[in-house]
Formats: structure tokens, C-alpha cells, sequence
């Protein structure tokens, strides 16, 4: 990747650059962090959300779409509130995976989104970690609480 490609751009993420993101949200004030993102587990990445939950912030995390009976990481870390998707009617998203570690469902499923100049409707459980994290924010915004406040 060229020195003047942004990370942001780039097709990897590694967990320093992450913890800088993160670190810098942190020190703006930032209380909660949204982890749309579903994949298998990394000590690197459960290391730095353990640090990031030691510091007060909020981290929620999409289960992943494979139809699973095992939540993806990094929702299933214990350090993150995992988010499941569900339709308008409340049924679950048959692709979302599922196991002890939801912790919330939101809508996830035919969400009409943005894509450029056009719009499209997607389902996925990173949508409802979206959406999710909007609520919290919303219901919390008068003070940090700890995510195991939340999860109660």
C-alpha cells in the first residue's frame, strides 16, 4: 500500500491502528464504540478491547451472518455487547448467528441504505449493531456507564 494511502482505506485494519481510532475517540470524550465487524477470534484484538473496556468505553459488536450457532468475535469477547438482527416483526434474521452471547437485538433486516447515488434495502447483523449503538447513545448520553450496566 502507498505511504499516501490513508488507513482508512486500507483492506487491513491491524489492531494498532484500531487502538490509535479508538484511543483517540476515547480521549474526545467517546464512550461508545461500534464494532461492525464479524470474524474468528484474535488475542491481539481481545487484548486491546479488554483495555478499551477498562477505560469505561462501551463496545458493541455485530454476531456475524453465517447462520451460526456461535457468535463471531468480537462479540462474543466478554469485554463487548453482541447485537443479533431482527425484521420489523421482531423475528430473528435467519442469517444472523446466534448463542449466548446476544446480548441485544435491533432491526437488521430490509433496511433501506444508502449506496452513493442510489439506494438499495441489505440485512445484516452490522446494520443492527448500528442501529443498536445509535439507541445507547441515545439512552446514555447523559453519562459513561459501564457496558455491564447496559447489559443488565
Amino acid at each position: 500500500m502507498p505511504s499516501s494511502c490513508p488507513p482508512w482505506r486500507s483492506p487491513i485494519v491491524t489492531a494498532g491502528i484500531l487502538r490509535r481510532w479508538t484511543g483517540s475517540l476515547a480521549g474526545q470524550g467517546a464512550a461508545i464504540v461500534n464494532l461492525s465487524l464479524a470474524g474468528p477470534p484474535n488475542e491481539t484484538l481481545a487484548y486491546v478491547l479488554r483495555g478499551f473496556a477498562d477505560r469505561g468505553l462501551i463496545l458493541i459488536a455485530a454476531t456475524g451472518n453465517d447462520g451460526a450457532d456461535a457468535v463471531a468475535f468480537p462479540a462474543s469477547d466478554p469485554n463487548v455487547l453482541g447485537v443479533s438482527a431482527v425484521d420489523a416483526w421482531g423475528r430473528a434474521y435467519p442469517m444472523a448467528n446466534h448463542g449466548p452471547e446476544v446480548d441485544f437485538v435491533a432491526p437488521g433486516v430490509e433496511l433501506l441504505v444508502d449506496e452513493g447515488t442510489k439506494r438499495a434495502y441489505r440485512s445484516g447483523t452490522s446494520y443492527a449493531s448500528a442501529v443498536a449503538t445509535g439507541v445507547i447513545a441515545h439512552l446514555f448520553a447523559g453519562g459513561r456507564r459501564p457496558a455491564a450496566d447496559i447489559a443488565d
